[in-house]
Formats: structure tokens, sequence, C-alpha cells
């Protein structure tokens, strides 16, 4: 405790409102080291307390955290980096009842997209050693991108995983495969932040005025594959015309998932987002996407990353290197020569 000629103030914002923090019946005592464990009922942060000799240098302290706090919020909101996690619930026996499955049985795994279909490919771990992974101090991811693999490919969504997964200390944007208004509300009972209803499950513009007018708690997604991909292998190529048609639908979002590059690595095409920051809606931008990459999607106006699956900064992390797969050459990803290897769909 500080001594009575000194004043105790949270070290975020200088407030002398703080009080011990409490987790259930008994106070933090930092194992008996006399450390300040506090909760500030200003800012509403916990923290280690700061002792200072003065209500001058108190005085002064506040003011320069205010400064700082002031400078931040002023400051433009960073792209997000979430990470995308394919989610596959192994059925016991060749059983088709995924409902039923254990949450220990689902596995992230790793994602290309051919003929159609999200294929797996090499890496499947756990999702509880994913997330150790990519929710770590090292990456601290505060939202993720779930593709049920199950409910895209074969209607058959892995609701008990996805209600294990949703306890996670994260926001869950859902990808279930929606291809009608009542599978969308069926996303939203495993408690979840959104609902993605993505173009491949879908048929028309009318099914995502259909979804909008029983919710806006939904995310539109436009998938690409050399055309805007609708469900059934349709393509209609005028990305900037189905983009429009969602904005005067009411969507204040939008996903552009570049199917082509899922889980590659080669990073997004510079020109393809360029083109997407002009739609006046909040873009999320996945398909290729690595960390690295990040930095430079926010400098073309994106609004958030969604990073590729067991990129090679998860990898290291998830995955140690003695016991990590071996992918063969026809599965390997090869990441592209170039970044707009690909040319623009637009």
């Amino acid at each position: 405790m500080p001594e009575s000629n000194q004043f105790a103030v949270c070290s975020h914002c200088g407030s002398s409102k703080v009080r011990p923090r409490r987790v259930l019946a008994g106070q933090i005592l930092s194992a008996n080291r006399g450390a300040n464990m506090f909760h500030c009922e200003e800012c509403g942060q916990d923290g280690l307390l700061v002792t200072l000799d003065s209500e001058e240098a108190v005085a002064k302290f506040r003011e320069e955290r205010r400064g700082e706090i002031a400078v931040k919020e002023k400051l433009p909101p960073k792209v997000e980096a979430i990470p995308i996690i394919p989610l596959h619930a192994r059925a016991p026996l060749g059983s088709a009842l995924l409902e039923s499955l254990p949450f220990r049985s689902a596995e992230v795994v790793s994602v290309r997209w051919k003929d159609n279909v999200l294929e797996k490919t090499e890496y499947a771990v756990n999702f509880e050693e994913y997330w150790r992974a990519v929710g770590s101090t090292r990456y601290r991811a505060s939202t993720v991108y779930v593709l049920d693999i199950g409910g895209i490919n074969q209607g058959e969504p892995s609701f008990q995983a996805m209600r294990e997964l949703a306890k996670c200390d994260c926001k869950i944007l859902f990808d279930l495969g929606v291809s009608s208004p009542e599978d969308l509300m069926d996303g939203f009972m495993v408690d979840v932040d959104k609902v993605i209803a993505s173009t491949k499950s879908l048929k028309t513009i009318q099914d995502f005025r259909d979804i909008y007018a029983l919710t806006e708690d939904c995310v539109p997604c436009i998938d690409w594959d050399e055309g805007v991909l609708w469900a059934g292998g349709v393509k209609t190529h005028n990305l900037k015309e189905v983009a429009a048609a969602l904005k005067e639908v009411g969507f204040g979002s939008i996903v552009f998932m570049d199917m082509k590059r899922l889980g590659t690595w080669s990073g997004p095409s510079m020109e393809l987002a360029s083109t997407l920051a002009t739609f006046g809606m909040q873009i999320y931008l996945g398909g290729g996407v690595k960390e690295e990459d990040v930095p430079l999607l926010l400098d073309k106006g994106i609004y958030a990353a969604l990073v590729d699956p067991y990129t090679p900064v998860i990898r290291e992390i998830v995955i140690p290197k003695s016991t990590a797969a071996k992918p063969t050459a026809a599965e390997s990803p090869k990441p592209a020569a170039a970044p707009d290897a690909r040319p623009s769909p637009v």
C-alpha cells in the first residue's frame, strides 16, 4: 500500500477512484508480494496502481494520460486481422449425424476451393489447439471467421461444435452455408456475433432481400471464382453491380472471398482491394491473405483482413516443427510469383 504522503492512482487514466479487484470471494493479492491489483471505476480497466508523491504529480500524470488517450482516439482505426477457421466435424463410424458429435471430434483444417467444394488439404488439429494459437498473446485474435465445412458442402452444420466454440472469449463470424432465411436463424441459435450469408450458397439477390427483412445482424459474402459464384456453380461477372445491389438492400458491410486464392497464402490482389474500397461499405477481404499483407490492405482502405488458415505464422505456433505434417508436392500450397499474378475480376 502507498505511504500516507503518497497518492495511488489508475495507471491507465490517473483516476483515484480505484478499488481492489476481486475474483469470486477473495481479493487478488499477487502472491502476497504487496502488488496492488485494482479495478478503476472511471475508465473500467484492471491493472496495477501507480503511486505518486503529490497532488501536483497526480494532476500532471492525469493530464498526460488524457492527452495520450485523446491522441489514440483521433487515430484512424487499424484494419483488423481475423483468422479464418475452417471447422470440420469428423463423424464417428461414418455417421452423418453431425449434430450429435462431441466437440473433441471437431478439427480446424486447411482448405482449398476445388470443383465448387471446400476441400480439406494437409493440416488438421483440434480446435482447442488452434484457438490457443490464434488467441495467444502472440497473435491476439479478438474475432474469428468460421467456415463450417459440413454446412457449406453438405448442408449439415456442426452445431454442437459451434456451441462449444461460442463459449470462447472472441467474436465469431459464422458461415454455415446459409441457403435460406431459416438457415440464417439457425446460425444465431449458437450465440455467434454475425452470421455470414454467402453467394455460393444462395441463388439470387432476392435471397439477400429476404434475409435482410428478417435481421440486420447478417453480413453478406460475395464469393469470387472468375465471377460472382452463386449456388449450383452459377456465375455472374459484374462484381460492382452485385455489390451495389447489396448496398441498396441496406447492408453496410460485405465480405469478399477470393475462393481461388483461399488457403494458398499467395497474397490478395491489391488492385482488387483498391476497387473494393470504392464501394462505400465496410469490406472484409479474404483469400490468400497473410499477416504481412494486413498493413497493405489498410492502406487500400479495407476494413478487415481475413487471414488464411495455417499461415506460416500460425503453423509455427500451433504445430511443433518436429510433428508438422509434410505436405505432398501435389497438395502443398505454392505462393504466387507476384501478389497480382492472376487478373483482377474488375
